[in-house]
């Protein structure tokens, strides 16, 4: 069996955050969740990830732009979350709404990409 992913959810709602963490672990990886844009960057900033998974608010909000920047910086690949908007960078892309399956292999396509 593959070592786990360690995976950073980033996301506005507790609720998508937990969701997609739940169903990340029930796949074998190992996520952690950030609601906060301080809080994702600080973790970014002195924690090791294999991924992170951040969700893409319109382009007016620039809330986790600072998220996505500091993945790249850290060398961190990233996947969007994403309903309509779809940033520049990402090491892939995953349109809501999406179903476990479809999270799973994203996550893992993602990492090899990255």
């Amino acid at each position: 069996m593959a070592a786990s992913l360690r995976i950073l959810v980033v996301a506005r709602y507790r609720d998508l955050c937990d969701a997609v963490a739940t169903a990340l672990r029930d796949a074998g990886e190992e996520a952690h969740c950030s609601t906060s844009v301080d809080d994702a960057v600080r973790r970014l900033q002195t924690e090791a990830f294999d991924l992170a998974m951040i969700e893409a608010v319109p382009p007016n909000l620039t809330t986790h732009q600072a998220a996505r920047d500091e993945a790249t910086r850290r060398g961190v690949p990233w996947i969007a979350l994403v309903t309509t908007h779809v940033p520049a960078g990402a090491a892939a892309v995953l349109r809501m709404p999406f179903d476990d399956a479809e999270l799973v292999n994203t996550v893992r396509s993602g990492a090899r990409r990255g």
